[in-house]
């Protein structure tokens, strides 16, 4: 349960600005961005977390970095919802004739 509720509140908070936003960051940043490293996929979830504590209005005016983070954020978000489809389909423990019995 802790590992589901962790998931929808990094899936929520990391997806602020959903792909039409992101799209438009990407458009201005692609010649920039490159696959992070695990020590730089850290450091951009250190920076989330630090941005999440103090919230306040979202910043349209961002700087490259900040618009870099936000893509590296949404990428962390992507792969965390494939995570939770990979977690939710799980083999069912009732076997067809239990099912079946219950049906009826």
């Amino acid at each position: 349960q802790i590992l589901f509720k962790r998931l929808k509140q990094l899936q929520k908070t990391l997806d602020e600005l959903d792909i039409e936003g992101i799209y438009e960051l990407f458009l201005k940043q692609q010649s920039t961005l490159y696959e992070p490293t695990i020590e730089e996929w850290q450091l951009i979830m250190k920076e989330h977390e630090q941005r999440i504590k103090s919230p306040g209005a979202l910043n349209l005016n961002m700087d490259d970095a900040q618009m870099r983070q936000r893509i590296y954020e949404f990428l962390m978000s992507t792969t965390l919802k494939d995570c939770s489809i990979i977690f939710t389909f799980q083999k069912s423990h009732f076997n067809d004739e239990t099912r079946v019995s219950r049906d009826i």
